[in-house]
């Protein structure tokens, strides 16, 4: 477990950095090269397929050039997702239309060709107009599985890296349904002994995520007045494995006790 009473970590200190700008006008010229496709939105991400109402996911395909003419671009497929039995696609090859850049294909995941496991789908853009950069897509499918709030609740082992001590031994951290209802949380075991809540979002069945509202700690943490907790931005939370993972920070008035990354691994 770790000692909350330990040095404050650095106090806030207020700097400045001059970046200069060139005011001089610039050609910024126009493209003029070769008509390439590629992937437009990244080159991987998750697809977890719902039992009703799945619409699929759609992947964009964008071209460095307009053209006045429909546009193909075909791909082969390779992973261990098998179509017929985890997806299916909406065409073989993706169509660009005319005086447009952007194409799409749309893959469909089959949810009885999933049980507990984790496909990839890898789609990988061929011939000519193929572009040598962002031209692979890998799609990582699986079930969907609902968020209950109550499967969330009990025993967590906390696996947690501290950006000024490290890496902590892993500690137990006991969830407890808020008195007042909601998808809350409550734990004392963040940093023993004071309540922290915690609030869910799974509103976008792709992007789980939860968060520590900045909220009270205590009036005083190791003689430093008043303190409080916060994240560092939403986490992410996964209903199919039981795992979550946060960045947060534990602050007073002159700087933070603790800024640190934390996963919960559910006993």
């Amino acid at each position: 477990m770790k000692n909350i009473f330990k040095i404050l970590i650095g106090t806030f200190v207020i700097g400045s950095l001059a970046f200069l700008y060139s005011c001089e006008d610039e050609d910024k010229g126009f493209y003029d090269g070769p008509e390439l496709a590629s992937f437009t939105n990244g080159t991987t991400a998750s697809y977890f397929v719902q039992e009703i109402g799945d619409t699929g996911f759609e992947i964009q395909i964008g071209f460095t050039t307009a053209s006045n003419t429909e546009r193909t671009v075909n791909f082969t497929i390779s992973g261990d997702a098998t179509e017929g039995e985890q997806y299916s696609l909406s065409s073989t090859s993706i169509t660009v239309p005319a005086g447009s850049t952007v194409g799409t294909i749309t893959v469909n995941g089959i949810y009885a060709g999933f049980t507990g496991q984790v496909d990839t789908l890898n789609i990988a853009l061929t011939g000519d107009n193929a572009a040598q950069f962002d031209s692979t897509f890998s799609l990582i499918m699986q079930r969907y599985c609902p968020f209950l709030v109550d499967d969330f609740i009990g025993d967590w082992t906390a696996y947690e890296v501290s950006d000024y001590d490290g890496e902590y031994p892993p500690y137990t951290v006991t969830f407890a349904a808020n008195p007042n209802g909601g998808d809350t949380l409550v734990t004392s075991d963040i940093w023993p002994y004071y309540p922290v809540k915690v609030t869910f979002d799974d509103s976008d069945p792709a992007n789980f995520i939860w968060n520590i509202p900045d909220q009270f700690l205590t009036e005083d943490l190791g003689g430093y007045g008043e303190a409080r907790i916060q994240d560092l931005g939403d986490g992410s939370f996964s209903a199919c494995d039981q795992t979550m993972t946060i960045r947060y920070r534990i602050y007073v008035s002159a700087g933070n006790f603790e800024r640190s990354t934390i996963t919960f691994v559910k006993d």
